[in-house]
């Protein structure tokens, strides 16, 4: 991510998400891990479709810092993913960005297409994301962005399903960093087991 402070307010750039770059282990609904993949071209299609796209702060609908409409937010989708360029005047979020408070960037989606695979006995699954509807951009200054590159989940009986790509703390993705070396470390010790002996 790139900041520079102009006449207009702060300039800021960078790539929200990489395609064909694996996230950071997620936690779905039933409590399981997996991790996920966005396919080329999803982002662009995403865009085309799309009425505004928002640019927020942490996913706060009420932290609105630019968008499409209004011509301060420009996104599109090049050879290495989705690219934002904005221009924001909110004076909390550029004093964010010159202490060094924003950690990057996530995104909301809906209207998920997308399959899992199933992979070796210690990886995680992996969902492939084919299509998606995207309705805005987040600046992450208090949660964690799920792609190294730069989750909950909300079903209702009547609701669209939407997924935030940024996680409430660092204490959880932790956790899983600690659950998948223990796991590793077990599975490592049983295949060594033999040798040993």
């Amino acid at each position: 991510m790139k900041a520079e402070l102009r006449a207009d307010g702060m300039h800021i750039t960078g790539y929200v998400n990489a395609v064909d770059r694996m996230s950071r282990p997620l936690r779905s609904q039933t409590g399981g891990q997996f991790v996920e993949q966005i396919e080329p071209g999803v982002f662009a299609r995403a865009i085309e479709r799309a009425g505004e796209i928002r640019l927020l702060e942490d996913h706060n609908d009420s932290r609105l810092l630019a968008s499409t409409t209004a011509g301060t937010l420009h996104l599109k989708e090049d050879a290495i993913g989705l690219y934002a360029d904005a221009i924001i005047t909110d004076e909390r979020a550029i004093d964010a960005a010159k202490n060094g408070k924003v950690r990057g960037w996530s995104f909301r989606m809906s209207h998920v297409t997308s399959d899992m695979e199933e992979r070796g006995e210690n990886a995680l699954p992996l969902r492939h994301i084919r299509d998606l509807d995207l309705s805005e951009v987040s600046l992450i200054v208090n949660k964690v962005p799920c792609y190294n590159a730069t989750s909950f989940e909300v079903r209702g009986e009547d609701e669209i399903m939407t997924e935030e790509r940024g996680q409430e703390d660092q204490a959880e993705l932790e956790d899983l960093t600690k659950d998948r070396l223990k796991a590793y470390k077990e599975t490592l010790k049983e295949l060594t087991k033999g040798e040993n002996e």
